[in-house]
């Protein structure tokens, strides 16, 4: 998720923390990714306390967790009625790549939100139109 933790500056101005000072991650960025997008019921124990430890590690790794969590359950549940609220939450957040992937989805938000509401979609036709 994060290449390296970083802490706000009293101006606004963001900053690399010194590498002594950024915590040992028991997981691998991609690791940590999986963590983020599955469902806490399907957690081993391991998994659980890892998942806890990271987002105990910064304020911004709770809140993206959070935040991914979200975005899962408007995919799985087909809420895309929540979506300008999601947005909204993820601009006011100091998440950089999370609003990165947000700015995308304002591009073509009324794609996305069809696409996070309607239970249709081309996956098979795209299939064989891209054979």
């Amino acid at each position: 998720m994060y290449k390296q933790l970083v802490r706000s500056l009293p101006e606004g101005r963001k900053t690399a923390a010194a590498p002594d000072q950024l915590p040992r991650l028991p997981v691998l960025a991609r690791q940590a990714v999986f963590l983020f997008l599955r469902r806490t019921f399907e957690l081993s124990a391991e998994e659980e306390e890892t998942l806890a430890l990271l987002r105990s590690l910064h304020t911004e790794m709770d809140q993206a967790y959070e935040l991914v969590q979200q975005f899962t359950q408007m995919l799985r549940e087909r809420r895309g009625m929540h979506l300008d609220t999601w947005l909204a939450q993820v601009n006011q957040s100091n998440i950089p790549e999370l609003r990165s992937f947000a700015a995308g989805v304002e591009k073509d938000k009324e794609a996305v939100r069809a696409g996070l509401t309607w239970w249709i979609n081309n996956g098979m036709v795209e299939g064989h139109v891209t054979k």
